[in-house]
């Protein structure tokens, strides 16, 4: 799973501006928290269905609302650029928080 994460964060970090706006509206999509919820409760065994719903409906709504105005890529490859110390050439050990 770690491996199919890192491969899809390469193809990830090249999309362009209008590819990441595009995901960022359907995550934050109303009608996928509470399958998502089902998922994650399923697979991890913590929690409830009707908490991680509330806290996808959260996510998907209000912090959907807050980042919409935000540029996205430029703010990605300030944080990659931050966690490198400041190097421009080496981002291959970003986290995201």
């Amino acid at each position: 799973m770690l491996q199919a994460a890192h491969d899809a964060w390469l193809k990830f970090e090249n999309f362009t501006e209008e590819q990441v706006e595009r995901i960022l509206l359907e995550i934050s999509k109303v009608g996928i928290a509470s399958p998502l919820a089902k998922l994650a409760a399923e697979e991890t065994g913590y929690g409830t269905v009707e908490h991680k719903t509330l806290k996808n409906l959260f996510c998907a709504e209000d912090v959907y609302r807050t980042i919409r105005p935000m540029k996205t890529i430029p703010l990605a490859i300030e944080g990659a650029y931050k966690n490198t110390g400041g190097s421009k050439t080496d981002v291959s050990d970003t986290r995201v928080v």
